[in-house]
């Protein structure tokens, strides 16, 4: 995997990763090529009882509870990550599990993305055959 450092700002992840997502869909739908599909996820540990529990797509009430929040802008299928940010500190133990669930949560935005694409794409070309 490649890692490139950017910054970003710590408010207003859900804002952020709903931001990239679509910039990213804006790019698909311009004709404009890209390496690949860049989307965004975020995600956070909460306990239940003993166990650990991550989360994915945290919101504000997540957020406001003070937890730590991993944001993560990546191109899963090229493997390569763009931004990873962490608004609070983390015991190693738990980063690798915080880190998966953030990238499962791209994994899933792109194969939501792409099935929107395959749409749109399919619907343009049915109204092409029908005029």
């Amino acid at each position: 995997m490649t890692r490139n450092k950017h910054a970003a700002p710590a408010r207003g992840r859900r804002a952020f990763c709903a931001s990239v997502n679509a910039a990213s869909l804006a790019l698909i739908n311009a004709g404009i090529p890209t390496r690949g599909v860049l989307v965004a996820s975020s995600a956070s540990m909460a306990w239940r009882g003993a166990e650990p529990q991550p989360l994915v797509d945290v919101g504000h009430v997540e957020e406001a509870a003070g937890g730590v929040c991993l944001t993560v802008a990546a191109m899963p299928t090229i493997g390569s990550i763009a931004l990873l940010e962490m608004s609070h500190r983390l015991h190693m133990d738990y980063f690798d599990l915080v880190f998966s669930r953030a990238m499962q949560g791209c994994k899933d935005i792109q194969a939501i993305l792409d099935a929107a694409v395959r749409e749109h794409l399919a619907e343009g070309w049915t109204q092409k055959l029908d005029s």
